[in-house]
């Protein structure tokens, strides 16, 4: 499959999974609802999402166990660009070829439908947490646990199945005691428990490693929704540093410092959100997190490109906005040709943490050619 197909092929099941999460109900607040979709389902290149999803394929196959999290990120960047083309920040009145969403319906209706699209993504992200913890599983662990002893009596105490056998002084002892004997023989349900249920000793008795397992699941679910937090915040960050900054002298640094956070903390958060949930090794998510902090970086420079020499047509946006706004840039501050060079650099550079995986990779690498060559 060549990678404008696999993009494609990304693009129709993010889209498709998108609507399942639009609310279409007659209620007082539909317009608010039909705010939210509009924003969501307007298009765009589902770059993100795609992101959770590649980078969780490097190692695992199904990606449904990704799948929330990618929803809830695409959630989270409609509301930075429905807030983004606000009057009070960009002031912008065309995304994606169509009125931005304060100018489709007005200005109080885009923020509440930014906020919305904002929580809904934490939604997703706790029915996915609560799905996680399933009480039944945690029944049975329990049980098990509770039932230690039962299997410390039968396992662990070797003697007395010696003593049984070879001592019939013992034995009398043994089938004398009405009391032991009727633990065994009168309570039915705690034989039959171990006896009959060979489905549920096996799990719990031989593969001791389950009980980890889920630990480890509700562990990195909890480490990623650590990180979907933070990087949320990097990202507003980021906006404020830069709408402080318009029309002001900045350094290299804190340019750099605000497109690493408005721009690279989410893109960064995608590719960690997949490495992680797929149980990568540490290096491996260091390895995609250099490349992630690449790909973020150089998708802002082509931006910035874009804006001053883009096609107004294909971008569905004015071109010049930046420079208008007096706002500072790679282009401003490198010169067209500088910014151009530098993006170059990061995209090669990208490219080059990810030969340790070989083809498998493939599609990673397209898609930070992708960012680089785009045209919107």
């Amino acid at each position: 499959m060549s990678f404008k197909e696999q993009l494609k092929k990304y693009q129709d099941i993010i889209n498709n999974e998108l609507v399942k999460y639009c609310k279409n109900k007659d209620c007082y607040e539909k317009q608010l609802n039909d705010s939210m979709e509009y924003s969501l389902l307007a298009g765009g290149k589902r770059l993100r999402p795609i992101l959770v999803i590649a980078t969780y394929q490097l190692f695992k196959d199904d990606y449904s166990r990704c799948m929330p999290y990618a929803i809830a990120i695409e959630m989270v960047h409609n509301f930075s660009l429905i807030h983004d083309d606000l009057p009070g920040i960009d002031n912008d009145d065309f995304r994606h070829g169509k009125p931005t969403n304060h100018k489709q319906f007005n200005e109080a209706t885009a923020i509440l439908a930014g906020d919305a699209l904002l929580n809904n993504a934490y939604m997703i992200l706790s029915q996915d947490l609560k799905k996680t913890i399933n009480p039944q599983k945690n029944a049975d662990i329990d049980e098990f646990v509770k039932n230690a002893s039962l299997k410390d009596d039968f396992a662990k105490d070797a003697n007395l199945k010696d003593k049984l056998a070879k001592d019939e002084s013992l034995k009398d002892e043994f089938a004398q005691d009405v009391s032991l004997k009727d633990k065994f023989a009168q309570d039915e349900s705690l034989k039959d428990e171990f006896a009959q249920d060979v489905s549920l000793k096996d799990k719990f008795a031989q593969d001791e490693s389950l009980k980890d397992e889920f630990a480890k699941d509700i562990n990195l679910k909890l480490e990623v929704f650590q990180e979907f937090t933070t990087a949320v915040d990097r990202m507003i960050a980021g906006e404020y540093v830069d709408t402080e900054a318009e029309g002001k002298e900045i350094t290299k640094e804190e340019l750099e410092y605000i497109h690493k956070n408005k721009t690279g903390a989410l893109l960064k958060l995608c590719v960690r959100m997949g490495a992680i949930l797929a149980g990568a090794e540490k290096s491996d998510i260091e390895n995609l997190t250099n490349y992630a902090d690449k790909i973020g970086l150089a998708f802002q420079i082509k931006d910035d490109i874009l804006s001053e020499e883009g096609d107004e047509k294909q971008l569905g946006k004015p071109v010049g906005n930046d420079k208008e706004r007096k706002k500072c840039t790679y282009v401003s501050q490198y010169g067209l040709a500088g910014a151009k060079n530098k993006l170059e650099q990061l995209t090669n550079e990208a490219i080059n943490d990810l030969k340790i995986y070989g083809l498998k990779a493939e599609f990673l690498n397209e898609l930070a050619l992708y960012i680089a060559n785009r045209n919107k």
